[in-house]
C-alpha cells in the first residue's frame, strides 16, 4: 500500500495573475499559504488486468480494462488523466478523498493532482522534485485536460508553507514569504491589505460576490472581524476572516445564526507537504526519511570541535613519530573500524612522505575466533594488541554504547603500555569516555545515526590526516633541497 497527501491552500492576493494569458504578458505574483486540510490518495497493487479508481467525495467508481484505451473524460477525469500520463493501465486500485468538499475555493482539484502525481511517480520509481511535481500537475490540469485555471494552486500544494509565487514566461519561482508587516508582527496591516484586496476584486469583478456573501461579510465586520475574502474564484466557497481571538466567538455565533459553519484550520509550514507517503510493503515513509536526514545533520553540527581537535592532535603526533594506529569495534562499528583503517592507510599516501600505519583489529577472522573460543570474546582485541602495541601508538575504540567489554579491555591494555587511547562514542560515551585520552561523542537519537556519524568522523579525520601527510612531504622536500 502507498499513501500520499498534499495540502489545500488559501490565496491572500494576486489570484488571476497566475493565468498564462496574463503573466506571459505582464508577469504574475500570488501570495498564498498551505493549510492543514489535505487531499489523500491510497494505492494498492494486484495482478489483475483491471484498473480501478474510487472517489469518496463524488461517491463514484471507475473500472477500466487494460484492453481498452484510457480516456480522461466524464467522472473522475483527473485521476484518469494522471494515470494515462504515467502509462498505468492495469494492476492498481486508486482511492482518493478530500478533507474538504470540492469547489470550496481551497484548491482541492490541484491538491488532488499534486497528490496523485507524487504518489504514482513514487509507485513507478520516478523521483520528482517539488518544482517538477507542480509543473506536471499544472500540465495535466491545464494542458492535458484544458481546464481554464492558473498555476498557483499546484505550486502552493507542492511546496507548502507561506510563499510568494512569481509567474513569468520564463518559469515559476517560489520564495518563502518575508514581508515587512509580518516581520514586525504587524498583522493588522496585513488584514488591511487583505480587506483592500477583496474590495478591489469585487469592484473589478462584480460577479465575484453575492448579496448573501456581502451580508455575511458585513455581519462579520460588525461583530469584530477586521478583514476577509471569499476563497477561490468567488461566487461561493469559504469565507476567510481575519479576527482577533477575543472577537472570534462573537463572529462565529453571528455567522452560524445565518447558516454558516466554522471550519478550524492551521497553516501547514512543513517543508515537504506532499511527501507524506507510506509504503507498507517496504515499511518506509518519506516523512521519516526526511526527518532522519534532518536529525543526522543536526547531530553532526552538534559534534564538539574541541574534542575532535584533541583526537586529531594525538593522531598527528603518532604519525610524525612513526607510531601505529589500531582501530576496533563490534558489529557495525567493526565495519567502520575496517573502513577507517583502509582510508588512513591508503587514502593518505603522498609521494615523498612516510606512510601512515593503520591496522584494523576486526579483520583477522581466524585470530578473532581463536581467541574468542580459547579464552573469551571480551579478549579478542586485547590479545591482538598484546603482540603489537608499543609506547606512543594509538588505539581507537569505536562503540555507540561506550560499554563494549572487549573494546574497554583493549583500551586499558593500551594505556598500560603507554600508548594513547581514543574513543569514537555514542551520545553519553559510556564507560569508555572516562578511560580514553580523547574522545568524540555522536549525540544521536538512535544507534543508526551514531554509526553514521562515526563513519563521517572517520572520513573527516582521514581528510585531515591526508593534509598532515602532504605538509610533512613538503617539509621533507624542502629539507632535502637545503
Amino acid at each position: 500500500m502507498l499513501i500520499a497527501r498534499a495540502p489545500m491552500r488559501i490565496s491572500f492576493g494576486g489570484g488571476g495573475t497566475d493565468l498564462e494569458a496574463y503573466y506571459a504578458k505582464y508577469g504574475g505574483l500570488v501570495i498564498s499559504t498551505a493549510i492543514n486540510k489535505y487531499f489523500y490518495a491510497v494505492i494498492t497493487t494486484d495482478e489483475s488486468d483491471d484498473l480501478q479508481v474510487i472517489s469518496a467525495d463524488y461517491r463514484s467508481l471507475f473500472r477500466h480494462s487494460s484492453y481498452n484505451d484510457l480516456f480522461w473524460d466524464g467522472d473522475l477525469a483527473l485521476p484518469k488523466a494522471v494515470l494515462h500520463h504515467f502509462g498505468i493501465r492495469r494492476g492498481i486500485n486508486l482511492f482518493v478523498a478530500s478533507e474538504v468538499p470540492p469547489g470550496t475555493g481551497l484548491g482541492s482539484s490541484s491538491a488532488a493532482a499534486v497528490t496523485m502525481v507524487r504518489a504514482i511517480s513514487t509507485l513507478v520509481e520516478q523521483p520528482m522534485t517539488k518544482q517538477q511535481v507542480a509543473e506536471l500537475a499544472s500540465y495535466i490540469e491545464i494542458g492535458k485536460m484544458g481546464m481554464p485555471i492558473g498555476k498557483q494552486d499546484q505550486y502552493a500544494s507542492a511546496f507548502g508553507g507561506l510563499n510568494k509565487i512569481t509567474f513569468a514566461r520564463e518559469g515559476v519561482t517560489v520564495e518563502p514569504l518575508v514581508q515587512t508587516c509580518l516581520e514586525c508582527g504587524d498583522l493588522d496591516e496585513f488584514a488591511h491589505l487583505l480587506d483592500y484586496s477583496w474590495r478591489e476584486k469585487r469592484r473589478l469583478a462584480p460577479g465575484l460576490s453575492t448579496g448573501f456573501i456581502d451580508e455575511c461579510y458585513s455581519l462579520a465586520l460588525e461583530h469584530g472581524a477586521s478583514a476577509g475574502k471569499i476563497t477561490g474564484a468567488g461566487g461561493g466557497g469559504f469565507l476567510l476572516l481575519y479576527c482577533h481571538e477575543e472577537a472570534q466567538e462573537a463572529v462565529t455565533e453571528a455567522l452560524e445564526e445565518r447558516g454558516l459553519k466554522r471550519m478550524n484550520f492551521h497553516f501547514d509550514q512543513r517543508k515537504h507537504p506532499s511527501d507524506t507517503l507510506c509504503k507498507e510493503e517496504g515499511n518506509w515513509t518519506l516523512d521519516s526519511i526526511n526527518r532522519y536526514f534532518t536529525e543526522l545533520e543536526q547531530m553532526t553540527r552538534a559534534i564538539s570541535l574541541p574534542h575532535l581537535q584533541d583526537v586529531l592532535l594525538l593522531l598527528e603526533r603518532a604519525y610524525r613519530n612513526g607510531h601505529r594506529i589500531f582501530i576496533m569495534g563490534n558489529g557495525g562499528s567493526a565495519a567502520t573500524a575496517s573502513h577507517f583503517a583502509l582510508d588512513l592507510a591508503k587514502n593518505t599516501i603522498m609521494p615523498g612522505a612516510p606512510r601512515l600505519k593503520a591496522i584494523s583489529l576486526t579483520d583477522h577472522v581466524p585470530l578473532i575466533t581463536a581467541w574468542s573460543n580459547d579464552t573469551a570474546y571480551e579478549h579478542i582485541f586485547s590479545e591482538q594488541l598484546t603482540n603489537m602495541i608499543e609506547p606512543g601508538d594509538v588505539a581507537i575504540g569505536i562503540s555507540a554504547s561506550g560499554n563494549s567489554p572487549n573494546v574497554i579491555n583493549a583500551l586499558l591494555l593500551a594505556k598500560q603500555s603507554n600508548a594513547f587511547t581514543i574513543g569514537l562514542l555514542g551520545a553519553n560515551g559510556g564507560q569508555t569516555k572516562d578511560i580514553v585520552d580523547a574522545y568524540v561523542l555522536a549525540p544521536g537519537q538512535n544507534i543508526e545515526q551514531e554509526e553514521d556519524a562515526h563513519l563521517i568522523l572517520a572520513h573527516v579525520i582521514t581528510r585531515h590526516m591526508r593534509e598532515v601527510v602532504r605538509s610533512y612531504a613538503q617539509v621533507l622536500a624542502l629539507a632535502g633541497t637545503s
